[in-house]
């Protein structure tokens, strides 16, 4: 069986743009999404999104794709209780894509490093 895997470290944000996250948090977002704009003909983004997203090849397992997101915050991890908490939502998301469900495994390190930026933990599972 094949899978692939994917993680990314997201901030949404209403009150913060995106460049005051990157200066909160100390490091630039891979990606972004700016509050207003389209998603859909019928859709708009209504928060300012802030994404930055493993290194890893998506053949590798999801808590070797959490440590690369650990590894890249390391240095900034302080920022996020200091100058995010409160003025945005944090959290982890996690796609996985395979012909069956794969076995679902994260490391005692991954949780606690997610605790430590306050970052909820989404995981999205496509089975085709």
């Amino acid at each position: 069986m094949s899978w692939k895997f994917r993680a990314r470290v997201v901030v949404r944000s209403e009150e913060l743009s995106i460049s005051e996250i990157s200066e909160i948090l100390g490091i630039s977002c891979d990606d972004a999404k700016v509050k207003g704009t389209e998603l859909t003909s019928k859709l708009e983004y209504k928060d300012n999104i802030w994404i930055l997203r493993s290194q890893i090849k998506q053949d590798k397992e999801l808590s070797i794709h959490i440590r690369n997101l650990e590894k890249r915050l390391k240095k900034h991890e302080q920022n996020f209780k200091k100058g995010i908490d409160g003025k945005a939502s944090v959290y982890c998301s996690c796609c996985i894509e395979g012909e069956s469900r794969p076995p679902l495994y994260l490391e005692p390190e991954n949780i606690i490093f997610l605790s430590r930026i306050n970052a909820a933990l989404d995981i999205d599972q496509y089975v085709f």
